[in-house]
């Protein structure tokens, strides 16, 4: 059974081209075990990473959702050993404020699913997104609120109460169990949040697809 489980937090409001969050946790060591690194940050320009490294494992980019000054964005690598590790996101330029949550993945497919993305860069509506689900699979979503004061997720569990890294900015990620195959529509309701919010919806399914309800129903 695929398994996504949300592990640690961390964020940093200082001026850099490069974050160091050091001794993250990553879960319970598995020889199957995937890290993701869900990272959202502010900066004047190049606000997506150039590059990750997850316990010194250098991450593969999953998902992105991104302005020119903001970004929500999902890394992972193969990591089977240790409970913590240090992630460090590199840039082409300085960022204001970076944030990141970590979650580990067994036998879960890092190849999306589905993904579905919703930008503004300015006004504070809520955003949305819609992907369809893998049944046995997961949803997974990360935003990113610029001059915003809090942000409450519709239809995905709240895995990190929305955190202020520095300033004027929250970050929160969500996730759900996908149960059926069905579209589910992700609303990350802002208050406040007048320019440069960002969201990111990925849907991934279980390795080998995992068993549809209709399959189930044909078995029995």
């Amino acid at each position: 059974m695929a398994t996504l489980t949300y592990q640690d937090y961390q964020g940093s409001g200082s001026n850099a081209s490069s974050y160091t969050f050091s001794g993250m946790g990553i879960g319970t060591a598995d020889a199957d075990r995937k890290v993701l690194a869900c990272i959202g940050g502010f900066g004047s320009s190049g606000a997506t990473p150039t590059s990750v490294t997850i316990g010194g494992v250098s991450a593969t980019q999953v998902a992105v959702s991104a302005t020119s000054r903001a970004t929500a964005v999902v890394f992972e690598a193969s990591v089977p050993t240790g409970t913590t590790g240090d992630v460090v996101a590199n840039y082409s330029a300085t960022q204001t404020r970076v944030a990141c949550a970590t979650y580990s993945a067994i036998d879960l497919d890092m190849t999306p699913f589905d993904t579905d993305t919703d930008t503004q860069t300015s006004g504070g509506a809520d955003l949305v997104g819609t992907v369809t689900k893998s049944d046995g699979g997961y949803v997974l979503g990360v935003c990113w609120a610029t001059f915003a004061s809090d942000i409450t997720w519709i239809n995905l569990t709240e895995d990190l109460v929305p955190q202020n890294p520095e300033g004027d900015s929250f970050f929160t990620v969500a996730s759900v169990a996908s149960v059926g195959g069905s579209d589910v529509t992700v609303t990350a309701e802002l208050t406040g949040g007048s320019n440069h919010n960002v969201l990111l919806v990925v849907s991934f399914s279980a390795l080998g697809g995992g068993a549809s309800t209709s399959d189930f129903f044909l078995m029995m």
